[in-house]
């Protein structure tokens, strides 16, 4: 039979699904996975004490309307409170049953010392070569420094930190050992160089984010104030930390040439047609989103099969992986396509695109430490043979690149991106909030699954138990 990818699908701002009003963001992680020698327990003071003051938000789906997640906040108030501990109750709703469920998760925080995941040695397996290790006090910067210090909130563990650690670094400068893996974060000021505080205007409480390639992973990290954007204190950190490296990625791959005027308008890609080759991926997803919010008209993404109604939940428009079996539905037509495999020299991209069209390439970690020079000279002798200018149509994109050589339209871009998010317009997908101790697991499941979802770090979370009740 001939596949159809134009067959029903719900709205491009869809979070829900269009059978049972279950939330659809599947994923293959299971967070027993991150169970390591010791299984996370309630200490002997949870059992002691009562449940804490706390807000207790519940997340549900309207049956009726079911693009919308409803979420109520209900104040649960006791007599007693246990400091450093907070309860987290949502409701969820089983694709297989249909049954909704109440689950709970207690989170308790631990406040004092500073503790960083690192290794010594690149390779190996992330079980044996990623240590947690303990020091006696946090970083010190001098008076006079342009240095910040910043308490660390939330970072994520991605497959960056992966490729890093097997020692295929493939931006500039060198990656020296010992290295603390996350390679961004949000945080609280805690101290201020003079010079920060002179040339940037950063005080103590201020919320700042920053991509790094590494040492996000830890209480603490000291950085140049020039590397620091701020974020707004009503933004999730957890949340903010995903926009650092992959929404950020997503953005200015969809607005590469485009004038700083237009780039944030919602109009910025009103009635594009845009494909993304490989687009499954977070960085994929995020693009999707973002496609939408620019108002894009159709967005087609090529996928294994077994994704398909997932990205149809997101708006897109699926396609298979085979070329022969898409291209001729989006030949000569997109005026965007993003392509994340690169893999035969831009050819296939450039066939979808029409006259005027533009494409990006991004040069994915699998493939940045088989540098191949001749890369982006053959999509431009294509160009030139079909009458297209090669050097305003083409461009190859690094997230990391961008930031060295234009840091100050990443700044602008991760502020519209905190913006968005302020404003709810925007929601990443988190698989789960991790302690320090559970990184190295974490990277393990990186190399062996595909995970929908963000797994963010919290370097102060001590542990939590999860439990359900009907």
């Amino acid at each position: 039979s001939t596949y159809d990818p134009t067959c029903t699908r719900s709205s491009p701002r869809s979070r829900a699904s269009a059978a049972d009003g279950s939330f659809v963001r599947s994923s293959t992680y299971n967070s027993d996975d991150l169970v390591g020698n010791e299984p996370l327990r309630p200490s002997s003071s949870l059992k002691r004490h009562p449940s804490p003051r706390r807000t207790v938000s519940f997340q549900r789906s309207d049956s009726v309307c079911n693009d919308v997640i409803v979420e109520e906040a209900v104040k649960d108030i006791v007599q007693d409170n246990v400091k450093n501990m907070n309860l987290q109750t949502n409701q969820k709703v089983s694709p297989r049953t249909g049954r909704t469920k109440n689950t709970f998760c207690i989170h308790e925080y631990d406040e004092r010392g500073n503790q960083a995941v690192a290794y010594n040695e690149f390779g190996g397996d992330p079980i044996r070569s990623l240590k947690i290790y303990q020091y006696d006090a946090a970083p010190q910067i001098r008076k006079s420094s342009g240095d910040v210090l910043v308490k660390v909130q939330a970072s994520t563990v991605s497959y960056s930190d992966c490729v890093i650690r097997k020692g295929n670094w493939w931006g500039s400068g060198e990656m020296k050992l010992p290295v603390t893996p996350g390679v961004d974060f949000v945080g609280k000021v805690c101290a201020v160089g003079g010079k920060a505080a002179a040339r940037y205007g950063f005080e103590s409480g201020d919320i700042v984010a920053s991509l790094v390639r590494c040492g996000g992973n830890a209480r603490f990290a000291k950085i140049d104030a020039s590397q620091l954007v701020e974020v707004p204190d009503e933004v999730d950190a957890s949340s903010a930390a995903c926009m650092v490296e992959t929404y950020l990625a997503a953005f200015q791959s969809l607005h590469l040439g485009e004038a700083t005027q237009t780039r944030y308008d919602k109009t910025s890609l009103l009635g594009k047609n845009v494909l993304i080759i490989g687009g499954i991926a977070m960085v994929g997803q995020a693009m999707i989103e973002l496609a939408f919010l620019g108002g894009a008209s159709t967005v087609y993404v090529t996928a294994r099969k077994k994704h398909h109604n997932f990205l149809r939940s997101l708006g897109a428009i699926p396609l298979p992986m085979a070329v022969n079996e898409w291209l001729p539905f989006v030949k000569g037509r997109m005026d965007l396509v993003v392509d994340a495999y690169c893999t035969d020299h831009y050819s296939t991209a450039i066939d979808a695109l029409h006259s005027r069209g533009k494409m990006v390439c991004i040069r994915t970690k699998s493939s940045m430490f088989e540098d191949d020079p001749g890369l982006l000279w053959h999509a431009e002798a294509f160009l030139t043979r079909m009458g297209m200018s090669p050097l305003s149509q083409t461009y190859t994109y690094d997230v990391y690149e961008s930031w060295d050589e234009n840091i100050d339209l990443c700044k602008d871009d991760l502020i519209h991106l905190f913006e968005l998010l302020r404003m709810g317009l925007v929601e990443p997908p988190i698989a789960d909030c991790i302690p320090l101790s559970k990184v190295p697991q974490a990277q393990q499941i990186f190399e062996t699954k595909r995970i929908q979802g963000f797994f963010v770090c919290e370097p102060w979370l001590k542990q939590k138990k999860k439990a359900g009740f009907c």
